[in-house]
């Protein structure tokens, strides 16, 4: 991962409440501040969203739904991934709405997009927009068409019973992100198409300017991959049986709860490969799956391809997931794999404070980084980046790995609270043990 901010901000993220540290990481390295300090919550700005939703011919829209659907980046939007629901309303008599929303700290970098379906089942959308601020937006409705397609298998055959859950309908690309329209997870079923005998699909009420479509899909012994495909001639997708990985976690993770890790497998892709220019749509699969009390794991269902398999760790849990040496695996068609180790490191428990100079006051809201040298190569070097916000008395905490750290910190200016120069130390810190105490991190205002 290259430096800089916005990159690690798409990263999960665990609410500022009750005295909880919240913190993005390249792995799972959450971690509450002490218990011993009293409950408290960090205010933010309310963000708030109002607009009208209108048809086709600009006439407003009454009783239509409106979704929130947030992402973190314009990298995001365009591959169309975690994009996700906050909250919905309903226009009124005029066409017109008004959503509110008391936002986590961590949540103050997000885009959101509304998206509408209106009483004729036409959907809408309007612009994106930063949630610092209070945004008029007009949600438009479209007009719609069918989409049809064939799904069989690697002979040929046709696949039928399958349930397709379209995710995205992407239109042509606009200022980094392509238009279209997020399903909201509440309207999945009214989306949703199952093959017939013939492996034929027909999904409805899909906007008029869509190029491609993204959907999840639920095949039996094919599995239950991700597909994207475009729309511009009839395409007939195809799918092989699927297989099944099992593994363990090394070590066995003690006095944790079994939900507070994961394993995630993702498609393992080398960056410098391009696309196929003429493949008619693309495959694609990710799941998180629990560990049983003796370590292992399984997944079923998995398509055939190459894939990575990393831990994802909850907050406050003292575990981190190795970061250059996560297993690569291979599944054939209807195979098997066993016996992949997918290692945790026992984590070092990193505390310290930030004030402001020359009060000495702590920072409340403060970004802070642990930046750690990965791979260089020629020039350039990457970076292994762990961030986490302040509380409101200055203090963080959050778990790494043992290593040498850069540490930087800067404020949140988009929070409402004071400017302060950035700093970084240019001194590399080793960290090691079980807890780790940063000396105070001194923040000037900003121009001094």
């Amino acid at each position: 991962m290259k430096l800089g901010l916005r990159k690690f901000l798409r990263h999960s993220a665990v609410a500022l409440a009750g005295g909880v540290v919240a913190c993005f990481a390249t792995v799972a390295i959450f971690m509450p501040a002490s218990a011993e300090e009293p409950a408290e919550s960090i205010t933010v700005p309310e963000t708030v969203i109002s607009g009208i939703v209108k048809d086709s011919a600009g006439r407003p829209v009454a009783g239509a739904r409106v979704w929130m659907m947030s992402f973190r980046s314009f990298v995001e939007a365009s591959l169309r991934i975690e994009w996700k629901s906050l909250g919905e309303t309903t226009s009124d008599a005029d066409g017109r709405f008004q959503w509110h929303w008391k936002r986590p700290i961590e949540d103050q970098w997000l885009w959101i997009t509304p998206v509408t379906r209106g009483p004729d089942k036409s959907p809408g959308w309007g612009e994106a927009s930063k949630v610092d601020r209070a945004t008029e937006v007009t949600v438009a409705l479209r007009r719609t068409r069918s989409v049809q397609g064939r799904l069989v298998n690697a002979g040929g055959m046709p696949i039928s019973g399958a349930k397709i859950r379209p995710v995205t309908f992407s239109g042509k690309p606009k200022q980094k992100v392509r238009e279209g329209f997020a399903v909201p997870e509440q309207m999945s079923d009214e989306y949703l198409a199952t093959t017939n005998g013939d492996g034929e699909f027909t999904i409805t009420d899909v906007p008029a300017t869509t190029e491609k479509v993204s959907a999840e899909f639920e095949a039996g012994e094919y599995g239950n991959p991700s597909l994207t495909w475009s729309i511009d001639k009839p395409v007939t997708l195809r799918l092989e049986r699927a297989g099944t990985v099992r593994g363990r976690l090394n070590p066995v993770p003690q006095r944790t709860q079994q939900s507070e890790i994961r394993i995630q497998i993702v498609n393992s892709r080398d960056l410098r490969d391009k696309p196929d220019p003429d493949a008619q749509f693309s495959v694609t699969y990710s799941k998180l799956a629990l560990y049983q009390p003796d370590g292992s794991f399984e997944f079923s269902g998995v398509p055939p391809g190459k894939y990575q398999l990393y831990a994802v760790v909850d907050p406050g849990v003292p575990y981190v997931g190795k970061k250059r040496e996560n297993p690569v695996v291979e599944i054939a068609p209807a195979a098997l794999v066993e016996n992949v180790v997918v290692p945790l490191i026992t984590a070092v428990a990193v505390r310290g404070r930030v004030i402001d100079r020359p009060g000495g006051k702590p920072v409340a809201g403060a970004v802070v980084t642990l930046l750690e040298p990965s791979v260089r190569y020629r020039d350039l070097i990457s970076w292994d980046e762990t961030m986490c916000f302040t509380n409101r008395r200055g203090q963080f905490q959050v778990y790494v790995a043992p290593g040498e750290f850069f540490v930087r910190a800067i404020s949140a200016p988009e929070t409402g609270w004071p400017r302060f120069t950035p700093k970084t130390d240019a001194t590399l810190t080793r960290i090691a043990g079980k807890q780790f105490e940063f000396p105070d991190i001194v923040l000037d205002a900003a121009g001094k």
